[in-house]
């Protein structure tokens, strides 16, 4: 799911996802948006009940904004003859700046009274949404635009309850209002899910060139899948099976 503090407009949402060790999932997230005053974003997730203030951990992609771009680009077709292979306890919560963002983990929604006012969304919001009652959320905090705004990646990794699933935040609360059905500009890249599924699977694998640029985000060694949704659909979250249940 993917909440705003106040009316913002949205398209060309990018998402990846990879499970890591330990059960922990990665998500990297990434739109264009415009907003005429600042907005916190807030991204449920399923993390366990009673997850600590720090189980979420925020990494930087300021170094590598383009990084959907090159993941795009290894389902492209190569040229002719080139090489294969690139392919509520506690005191205030913590807030952390993350390459253009400031971010912070909320482990539950009665946490959301520890958090810096200027991540707060508007009261009763998410309490309209039980199956995220004991769920965490990541809030970013994004500026006013002039115009539309493209900014790098926000990604994080965090515990997550399902270790045999990847989680997607697609559930939209752009207005306040929860509507059944949303339009879709979304792009969803994985790895490690089942290829016989919705997903189409890239060729080739990452390769070290981009990889090394999203360390622990992208596994080099492993072939992308992408799935694009346009148009009209069921407006909630979403979750694949890993292949062999990992």
């Amino acid at each position: 799911m993917c909440c705003f503090s106040r009316s913002v407009e949205v398209s060309r949402t990018r998402i990846f996802a990879r499970m890591g060790q330990d059960g922990r999932q990665v998500i990297a997230y990434q739109m264009q948006f415009e907003s005429t005053a600042p907005v916190a974003m807030v991204l449920p997730l399923p993390t366990p009940p009673q997850s600590a203030d720090d189980a979420v951990r925020f990494i930087s992609l300021a170094g590598f904004p383009e990084m959907f771009d090159e993941l795009s680009r290894i389902f492209q077709p190569p040229a002719r003859n080139a090489p294969r292979g690139r392919g509520p306890q506690g005191g205030r919560l913590a807030v952390h700046a993350v390459g253009d963002f400031i971010a912070s983990f909320v482990p539950s929604l009665a946490d959301f009274t520890r958090l810096d006012p200027q991540f707060r969304m508007p009261a009763g919001t998410l309490d309209r949404i039980p199956a995220i009652a004991d769920w965490g959320f990541a809030v970013f905090q994004l500026g006013a635009t002039a115009g539309t705004a493209k900014p790098h990646p926000m990604a994080f990794e965090f515990p997550s309850r399902d270790a045999a699933r990847l989680f997607f935040p697609t559930l939209h609360v752009h207005d306040g209002t929860v509507h059944p059905e949303a339009t879709f500009d979304h792009a969803l890249y994985a790895q490690g899910v089942d290829r016989l599924g919705a997903f189409k699977q890239s060729p080739y694998v990452v390769g070290p060139l981009v990889a090394r640029r999203a360390p622990g985000i992208l596994d080099a060694n492993t072939k992308i899948s992408r799935l694009e949704l346009e148009g009209t659909h069921p407006n909630q979250d979403l979750w694949f099976t890993l292949v062999d249940g990992r």
